[in-house]
C-alpha cells in the first residue's frame, strides 16, 4: 500500500514544543506567521483548503456540497509551517510532508492562493465526532460518501462501474433510522466492483478492501478451500474455529516454504544476510547475487513525538545503511536477481531511493498527476549513494507486487540493464486519498494517475513483464524449485 502520512498540525506543534520545553511557566508567545504564507490556499484535486492567519492554521476537506474542519491550530509560527509546506517561486504553496525528505522525495502537490474558502466550507460545515454540534445523520453520511467518490475517484470506467446507478440502488435502503452496519453494508457493496486495492472503508466492524488480482494469500485461501471441498470464497457462516486454525497454519507453512525455496539457492544458510526484520536479505552463489526487498516502508520506527519530515529522514537513513551494506556485498556479481514479488508497497520516496541505486544517469521513470485536473509531473531516477549496482538485473515481480513496489517496477523497467520476470503486477499505483467521515467511518480511495515513460496508464493492468513465469505454483512446491529464479539464471546465461 502507498501511504501518504498527511501531517497533523497538532502533532507538529507537540514535536516542536518538546524540543524547547522547560519548567518556565511564562505565557507562550509566538511570532506572527510570515505574510507570504497567510491567506487561503486550495488544492481542488485533493479536496483540501488551508486557511492561514497571523498565528493560526485551519485545514478543511471539502466536496461540492460538504466540508469538514480537520485541523485547527493556534500559536503557529513560520518555522512550524515550513516543516510541511513551502512557498514556491511561482507563488503557490507546495505540500511536501509525507513525501519524504526534500533531498530525496516523491512529488508533493501545490495549493493555489484564493480569496475565499470553498462555498461548502462557508455554508455547510459538517461537524465530525468530538466537534461541537456533531449529530449522527445516516442519510447525510451516505451522501457524503457517495459524493467523495463521485468527485475524486480516478476513473469508474476502469472496471465499468456505474457509480450513479449504485448510488440510486443503495440510497433507497438508507434512512434516518439506519444503523452503522446498514451504512457499512451499502458502502461495501458500492466499492466492491471497483476492485481497487487502494480503496477501503474502515469502521467499528473492521476494514473492507478488494484487490484487482489475487495476491498470494488469497490464492492460498482458494487452494485450501479446494483441498477441503469448500466453496470459494468461503462463506463466513460455515467458518469454524478449527477451520480457521487449519487455514492459518496452511498459509503460514506455505509462505515459509516459499521463502525456503528461495534460500535453497544460497550456497549455505550462513551466507544469507538478513536485515529489516527479515524483509531484506541477500546472498551470492556462483557469481549470481540475490536481493529480496519485501517492503517500501518501516525501515525505522516512527517517533510519535516527531513529525513526518523527521520520521521520513530517519527511515531514509536506515534504508541507506542497509543498501550500502547489501550492494557492497553484491558489487562484483555477474548478475543480480532483485525480488519484489511479495512487496506490498509503502512509500513512493523509498521506492525511488532504492531504484536510484541501480542507475548511472538521469532516466525518466514515470509521470504523475495528483488528480483529474492537475498537471503531469515528470519523475526521474538519478544516481544516488556511494554504492550502486548497474550490471544485469533480473527483477522478479508478481500480482502480489503492489503500490509503491509497482512504481519501483515501473521505474526499473526504464533501465536498459533490467529485465522483468514473473507476472504482471497488481495494478494499484495511485496514492491513497484519506477521508474521515461522521459516525466513525474512514475512507481511502484512489485519486491519482501514474503513467509510464511512454505515456501508458497501467492502473488495473499492472507493470507487464518481459519473461512470463509462474509464482509459487503447486508444481514449484512439489518439484522444489522457483520458476522466477530459474528464468533469471537462464537469462544471465544468454
Amino acid at each position: 500500500m502507498k501511504f501518504i502520512k498527511r501531517i497533523t498540525i497538532s502533532a507538529m506543534l507537540l514535536s516542536l514544543g518538546a524540543c524547547g520545553s522547560s519548567n518556565n511557566n511564562s505565557p507562550i508567545t509566538t511570532d506572527a506567521i510570515d505574510p507570504a504564507y497567510q491567506g487561503i490556499w486550495l488544492a481542488n484535486d485533493k479536496g483540501l483548503a488551508i486557511k492561514i492567519g497571523e498565528r493560526t492554521v485551519e485545514n478543511y476537506m471539502f466536496t461540492s456540497d460538504f466540508c469538514f474542519l480537520t485541523e485547527d491550530a493556534d500559536e503557529v509560527e513560520t518555522r512550524d509551517l515550513e516543516r510541511y509546506v513551502s512557498i514556491e517561486s511561482s507563488g503557490s504553496l507546495y505540500w511536501f510532508a509525507g513525501y519524504g525528505p526534500r533531498e530525496m522525495s516523491a512529488s508533493g502537490f501545490e495549493l493555489i492562493s484564493t480569496s475565499a474558502l470553498p462555498n461548502a466550507c462557508e455554508t455547510n460545515l459538517i461537524a465530525l465526532e468530538g466537534q461541537d454540534g456533531y449529530q449522527e445523520n445516516p442519510e447525510q453520511t451516505f451522501s457524503i460518501f457517495s459524493q467523495i467518490f463521485e468527485e475524486y475517484y480516478m476513473d469508474f470506467d476502469l472496471q465499468n462501474v456505474d457509480w450513479t446507478g449504485l448510488k440510486q440502488t443503495y440510497s433507497v435502503g438508507i434512512t434516518q433510522d439506519s444503523t452503522n452496519l446498514d451504512l457499512m453494508i451499502a458502502m461495501d457493496a458500492m466499492i466492491k466492483p471497483l476492485r481497487d486495492a487502494h480503496t477501503s472503508i474502515t469502521s467499528e466492524f473492521g476494514t473492507v478492501s478488494y484487490n484487482n488480482k489475487q495476491v498470494l494469500t488469497e490464492r492460498l485461501i482458494e487452494e485450501f478451500a479446494n483441498t477441503e471441498g469448500l466453496p470459494y470464497p468461503i462463506p463466513g457462516e460455515i467458518v469454524t474455529e478449527a477451520m480457521l486454525e487449519n487455514l492459518q497454519a496452511f498459509i503460514s507453512d506455505s509462505i515459509e516454504l516459499q521463502k525456503t525455496l528461495i534460500l535453497d539457492y544460497a550456497d549455505d544458510a550462513s551466507s544469507v544476510i538478513f536485515r529489516a526484520d527479515g524483509d531484506v536479505f541477500w546472498f551470492v552463489n556462483e557469481g549470481i547475487g540475490y536481493l529480496h526487498i519485501g517492503k517500501m516502508i518501516d525501515y525505522h520506527p516512527d517517533n510519535e513525538d516527531a513529525d513526518d519530515l523527521q520520521n521520513d529522514t530517519n527511515e531514509l537513513a536506515s534504508l541507506d545503511q542497509i543498501l550500502d551494506e547489501a550492494l557492497s556485498d553484491l558489487q562484483n556479481v555477474d548478475g543480480l536477481i532483485l525480488d519484489i514479488r511479495t512487496n506490498n508497497g509503502g512509500h513512493e520516496f523509498i521506492s525511488l531511493a532504492i531504484a536510484n541505486r541501480f542507475t548511472d544517469g538521469n532516466v525518466l521513470a514515470y509521470t504523475k498527476k495528483h488528480g483529474k485536473t492537475s498537471p503531469e509531473v515528470e519523475v526521474y531516477l538519478m544516481p544516488r549513494g556511494e554504492v550502486r549496482y548497474t550490471g544485469p538485473i533480473a527483477l522478479l515481480v508478481s500480482a502480489s507486487t503492489v503500490s509503491a513496489a509497482e512504481t519501483f517496477a515501473l521505474s526499473m523497467s526504464e533501465l536498459d540493464n533490467v529485465v522483468l520476470i514473473g507476472e504482471a503486477t497488481q495494478g494499484a499505483f495511485s496514492d491513497i486519498m484519506n477521508w474521515e467521515l461522521p459516525q466513525g467511518f474512514d475512507l481511502g480511495l484512489s485519486s491519482e494517475y501514474y503513467y509510464s515513460a511512454n505515456g501508458s496508464w497501467l492502473e488495473g493492468q499492472g507493470v507487464p513483464v518481459d519473461i512470463d513465469t509462474s509464482f509459487f505454483s503447486i508444481d514449484e512446491r512439489e518439484q522444489e524449485y522457483d520458476a522466477g529464479i530459474e528464468a533469471a539464471i537462464d537469462w544471465f546465461k544468454q
